[in-house]
């Protein structure tokens, strides 16, 4: 559609890497600028009357465009790529994926929208996916990404993973879940601690071995 090419050449950028395109002030055009006036408007003013220069992790689970109207913040990805810093002026894409810890250095006001992997304007992510938190005795960490679920609860890899004495046993019928659905890979796979082979212990072996002799 036309609407789809005009917003992708309008978000086009002069510094690319594999997880976010980003746009100085310097560089964005009245044509981006216009195009983002409608979107809505994310203010962390009352954040920062909460917590100094508020610190928090983003998982973008679609792909989203944003123009900053003021203040600033620092952005570490987790996948070891450098520090940048976004300010007043400047344009970012950041695309599905990409995982990043944000430092707002001064309160900021961004013109923001989600896109699908086609480029048309969707849904936030909260309106179109699973809210998905691991049902453990004292976790609760959100696992949307990936979830194993047994009768009525959504436990977490790590979770799974540490289980021990009869939650173990039981974890061994979960059923392995991506956005809150079975994994299409596998239908269903079962968790690490249910596939993982058996080691037979050594007095059990040592047994075996000489009754095979006799």
């Amino acid at each position: 559609a036309r609407g789809t090419r005009t917003l992708m050449r309008n978000f086009m950028s002069t510094t690319k890497g594999e997880t976010h395109v980003l746009t100085s002030a310097a560089e964005v055009t009245e044509s981006q600028k216009s195009e983002a006036e409608s979107w809505p408007i994310w203010d962390s003013t009352e954040d920062f009357k909460a917590q100094k220069q508020p610190k928090f992790v983003l998982r973008y689970r679609l792909e989203e465009r944003v123009v900053i109207l003021s203040g600033s913040a620092q952005l570490s990805p987790t996948n070891g790529d450098p520090p940048f810093v976004i300010s007043a002026g400047d344009a970012c894409t950041f695309y599905a994926g990409f995982v990043a810890n944000w430092v707002v250095t001064s309160p900021m006001r961004k013109h923001y929208h989600y896109f699908d992997a086609a480029g048309e304007m969707c849904a936030e992510p909260s309106k179109t996916m699973p809210v998905i938190a691991c049902d453990a005795e004292g976790c609760g960490k959100e696992c949307v990404d990936e979830s194993y679920s047994i009768e009525t609860e959504d436990i977490c890899p790590k979770c799974v993973q540490k289980a021990r004495g009869p939650d173990k046993r039981r974890y061994q019928a979960a059923v392995r879940c991506e956005l809150g659905a079975p994994a299409p890979e596998t239908g269903g796979a079962q968790p690490a601690a249910a596939t993982a082979k058996r080691k037979t212990p050594p007095a059990a072996a040592a047994r075996s071995s000489k009754a095979k002799a006799r």
